[in-house]
Order: C-alpha cells, then structure tokens, then sequence
C-alpha cells in the first residue's frame, strides 16, 4: 500500500492534504491539519485518527447514524474501518496525528497478538486513550524531523493500531507509557555517542531498571541498547 495524500476517497470534496506523512510497508503515518470545513468520504484502508486541537465542534454522521455534535477536546480519538461512509464538519481549525492500514495489513500485524485472526474493529467515536496520547506525541515529534527513523515510526503505528484494537498483547503491558523514556534514551546517546553509554548508564537516564530498559527498547526499536549504540557509533 502506498502512501496517498489523504487515506480517504473524497464524495463531496477534496480531503485536506497532510502536513508529512511516510508510507512504511503497509503502514501510513501522517500529520495534518486544515481551516475550518466539511468533509464526506468513504475510507478504502482503516483509519485511526488523533485530535490535537482544543474545542472543535464537530458535526458527523457515520454510516447511518443521525448527526451529532462534539465538542472535541485535545485527545480525541477516531476510528473508521474500511470501507465505511462518513460525514464531518468541523468549525474551527483542526490538526491531527494518524495511522491507516489496510484491513490485511492490520490482521498480519495483530495476529502474533490475538488468538486467530483479530475481530473487526467497530468505528470508534471521540474516544480517549492515555497510551494514544503518549502514542500520537511521539509520532508527531519523530516524523517533523530531519530524517526520520522509519523503524521506530513503525513500531510506535503498530503499537497504536494493537492498542486501538484491542489486541494489546505486548510482553510489557506498560509498554506505551514508558515510550518517552525510551525517546529520552535514543536522544540522549545521539547527542553522546563518545560518553559512556553501557545499559547501566541508559537505565539511569530512563531512571528504569536495567532490565526493564533491555526489554522496552528492544520491543519498540527493534534491537538492544548495546546493538543500537553500536550500529549509530559506525556511523560517526
């Protein structure tokens, strides 16, 4: 699946564009935002999407529900599955974080995490989720910068759509809150790469255990500490 401007077939006008978005295998992750507008479209991949704007009134219609209004507050989270019609105005401008996937996609992800294959996920309206939260910032930091780590990119959408799911079966179910530590880990061994940067020494600036840290940083990066500091010091 390729990256499209917006993960959405417009009916009665053209999407909003992102801001940034990268395509990652399968995965799109993508920032937005857009004035005040309307909106009706039919979504072709799953699409998860976090509000980072304050008290939008929002007006949607999904599916063949009635019309609502929302007052959205910072936070807010939407999910609608493939191939479902909605409707949206909102009245003030609005910036987002999102994630979509196609619905194959999402099952190969999610199957090491659910017995069989994952049962389809309603559409979600104006949810919250602290482990979102924690989520969308660290998504919206990494991918505004200069060279974004796809590998990390993907593992913090994966760990999004396994928790908007409900299919969270990670090892360390606290995996989610801890991520800004381990952003704090990364940044602090880009910026010392000649200090002494032994799993004790990161454990200490994650203020977690050491074991703790292995374990973390190994599910999200995709390797070690050790192996992490020394791939990033052949670099130098």
């Amino acid at each position: 699946m390729s990256c499209p401007t917006n993960p959405h077939v417009a009916l009665s006008r053209t999407p909003p564009p992102n801001d940034r978005e990268l395509d990652l295998d399968g995965l799109c992750v993508a920032i937005g935002r857009a004035p005040a507008g309307e909106l009706r479209y039919e979504a072709p991949v799953h699409v998860s999407t976090w509000i980072d704007t304050p008290h939008v009134a929002v007006e949607l219609r999904l599916a063949t529900d009635l019309a609502r209004q929302i007052d959205q507050a910072p936070g807010s989270l939407f999910f609608v599955p493939s191939g479902t019609e909605f409707w949206t105005r909102w009245r003030e401008e609005s910036r987002w974080v999102q994630v979509s996937a196609a619905p194959e996609v999402v099952a190969e992800l999610l199957r090491d995490r659910a017995a069989g294959r994952p049962d389809p996920r309603p559409a979600l309206v104006a949810a919250r989720d602290p482990a979102i939260d924690a989520i969308a910032a660290l998504i919206s930091r990494e991918i505004r910068s200069q060279a974004p780590d796809r590998l990390y990119l993907s593992s913090l959408a994966t760990a999004w759509l396994a928790r908007v799911h409900g299919k969270d079966g990670s090892a360390d179910p606290a995996i989610a809150t801890c991520m800004p530590r381990l952003q704090t880990v990364r940044d602090y061994i880009h910026a010392h790469l000649t200090a002494d940067l032994s799993l004790r020494a990161l454990a200490r600036v994650a203020d977690l255990s050491a074991e703790h840290l292995r374990r973390s940083f190994l599910q999200v990066f995709g390797e070690t500490p050790f192996a992490y500091v020394r791939r990033e010091r052949v670099r130098l």
